[in-house]
């Protein structure tokens, strides 16, 4: 399948930069936005309908989350860039949902874009982007559709447990990128049980529909290795310090992050080579089958060669051939070729050929 461009980015071709334009499927019936106000000894979530709603910002030490579930009303989407004075080249990113992983600082804040790898109704893989613009004390997350990704991060701090309260901004970024490298780790079991599967209806009875359900895992992995590979680079760069928002005491947190999408790459080119070998697994079924074939009939074809031989010789009707009349004759060819038949099919088993 060929990769396509999407509809509004054409039409969006020639159009000056910065300009808003929805990229991609609507994929919410509407646009949710929760502020979340958090520090270590208090905690608040309320559903707002637009940013107004959710300004001022909380006073230090605590810490304010906006996330935003719904891209395609690109009003809601601008009144937040310019409530929080973010550029229109950053918010267009976040609307334009092909975007790949990348990070960029800028003056005040930073913006980092992200894949999540999700299950399709249909058990093939899927994704969608997540943007986080992060500031100090403040993080905004924008997902294309309500999703459960970030409900335990929600969860743990309404209960408190664990440090992430005790944190800035930046530690909860780094929990929803833990959160988003989480549900590759589920994406990735599924695929291993779909591969599983498939591999025990090759050993068993290959067909070429099967072969299509490998073709189908093939690009399922592919695209989920362009997921994970360059998250894994973002959260690397992250753990480096190469964005001054992150505090060096995240930094360690980081890293068990950049472990885990390691762990996810190497399960990944696991599956990948055993999808691979699938192929040939297929290959040498398909020709063990055709040699039992060719075999039944190449036994066929030679325990037959005599018996033509002897039916040629008698069928030349030559005048001066004794057995022609003689009156067990018929029988006596008869017996003859299964006579020959016998003694072949009796070598071919000492042999071990059939």
């Amino acid at each position: 399948m060929s990769a396509r461009v999407h509809p509004a980015r054409v039409r969006k071709s020639g159009a000056p930069p910065g300009t808003l334009v929805h990229v991609g499927e609507r994929k919410a019936e509407r646009v949710r936005v929760r502020v979340v106000q958090y520090d270590a000894k208090s905690f608040t979530v309320r559903e707002v309908a637009g940013i107004a709603e959710a300004l001022p910002l909380p006073e230090p030490p605590a810490i304010a989350w906006i996330d935003v579930a719904g891209l395609h009303d690109v009003e809601t989407i601008a009144e937040i860039g310019r409530a929080l004075r973010v550029h229109d080249l950053v918010m267009e990113d976040v609307l334009t949902t092909d975007q790949r992983t990348k990070l960029e600082e800028h003056e005040g804040y930073a913006f980092l874009v992200a894949r999540a790898l999700l299950l399709a109704p249909r058990g093939h893989v899927d994704s969608e982007q997540i943007s986080l613009i992060l500031a100090p004390r403040l993080l905004v997350s924008f997902q294309e559709r309500p999703l459960d990704l970030f409900e335990p991060v929600l969860e743990r701090l309404r209960t408190g447990r664990g440090t992430a309260r005790k944190h800035g901004a930046d530690f909860l970024a780094y929990a929803l990128l833990d959160a988003v490298v989480d549900q590759a780790f589920e994406v990735l079991d599924a695929l291993g049980q779909r591969i599983d599967h498939v591999e025990e209806r090759l050993a068993g009875d290959p067909r070429r529909a099967q072969l299509l359900d490998v073709h189908k895992l093939k690009r399922d992995l592919l695209h989920a290795r362009k997921v994970i590979w360059p998250l894994r680079e973002i959260v690397g760069e992250l753990s480096r310090g190469e964005c001054s928002l992150f505090e060096e005491r995240t930094h360690l947190f980081l890293r068990d992050v950049q472990d885990h999408a390691i762990q996810a790459i190497e399960v990944l080119d696991i599956n990948r080579e055993m999808v691979s070998e699938m192929v040939e697994i297929w290959l040498s079924s398909v020709s063990n089958k055709l040699n039992e074939v060719m075999k039944v009939l190449t036994v066929v074809t030679t325990v037959f060669i005599p018996l033509n031989l002897i039916a040629g010789i008698y069928g030349m009707n030559f005048k001066h051939m004794p057995e022609l009349g003689w009156r067990l004759g018929y029988p006596g060819a008869l017996l003859l070729m299964a006579a020959v038949a016998g003694a072949l099919l009796l070598v071919f088993r000492r042999k071990r050929w059939i």
